[in-house]
């Protein structure tokens, strides 16, 4: 018999995936490069089109090398206002040549070297999520899908520079139940910031749902809602007998739907349901 070599056991490494920032660098320097060649296509794993917030592809996609002068035109006019920049000429006419040398100018800040278009992206890219979530927030409190998280105010920035809950006025509104809940839990839990490091952060937020309220911030809870929903679903729809239905038909779906919606519930959850469960729903809602 044959002596088997020995084996011995690996342990596999974690693996993390690179940052927007990582990734972009290296894209950054094939762009650079390209401009200062003679080729006339490049194939790149990022969406170069400003609008898109320049994000990573998972495939690669071919560009012209008009398209990757645009996109340098526009990355060279975010840095043109910076003190360091100052002597750039305008953008849109300078070269393919000009503007790869641009794109790998690199500028040191606390000790750290990085290209200059790296950051002004960077902060494009910050500005344009911070108007999205804006204008997604104000869409919802206008369709009065917002949601509340009890005693939970804005942030006011203090006069030596850091941030803390407002003390009073009105409640700070959220887009989603989950960034309530979350920003209750941020409020309340021991570890403030860092509460979803904590052990118990599953347990604090189901309690959270007890402290959040859509549309309103005397409308009933989410925990509310939702034992409410349970008990719908929990109790035998009513019998079509004659008695209930000539009952029942005074009553028309999109009347319930109101009902539900004056005692908190959302129109779209109500609209959802049967007219036999919306019914029983909106008197669990009532008694509560």
């Amino acid at each position: 018999m044959m002596p088997t070599a020995p084996t011995t056991a690996t342990t596999a490494t974690p693996t993390t995936n690179p940052t927007w920032e990582a990734q972009a660098t290296h894209v950054l320097a094939e762009v650079s490069t390209f401009l200062q060649s003679r080729k006339q296509t490049l194939t790149l794993s990022m969406d170069l089109t400003p609008s898109k917030g320049f994000g990573i592809l998972p495939d690669a996609v071919k560009y012209t090398l008009a398209q990757v002068q645009a996109f340098a035109v526009d990355v060279c006019e975010m840095m043109q206002p910076r003190k360091d920049c100052s002597t750039m000429p305008v953008p849109s006419e300078m070269g393919r040549i000009a503007l790869g040398k641009f794109l790998s100018v690199t500028s040191t800040y606390s000790g750290t070297s990085k290209p200059i278009a790296i950051r002004v992206i960077s902060s494009f890219r910050w500005s344009m999520k911070r108007t999205n979530r804006a204008n997604r927030l104000a869409e919802k409190v206008a369709a009065g899908e917002h949601w509340f998280a009890d005693d939970v105010r804005p942030n006011v920035k203090n006069a030596d520079g850091t941030w803390t809950m407002a003390t009073d006025g009105p409640l700070r509104s959220f887009v989603s139940r989950r960034k309530a809940v979350n920003g209750w839990v941020a409020a309340n839990h021991p570890a403030k910031a860092d509460w979803h490091k904590a052990a118990d952060k599953d347990t604090w937020k189901s309690t959270g749902l007890a402290h959040v309220r859509q549309g309103a911030v005397d409308a009933p809870t989410a925990q509310a809602t939702r034992d409410a929903a349970d008990a719908a679903r929990a109790s035998p729809a009513p019998a079509p007998v004659a008695a209930q239905s000539s009952v029942s038909a005074k009553v028309s779906k999109a009347d319930l739907v109101k009902q539900a919606v004056a005692l908190g519930m959302a129109a779209k959850a109500a609209n959802k349901m049967s007219k036999a469960r919306l019914a029983v729903t909106v008197a669990a809602l009532s008694n509560l």
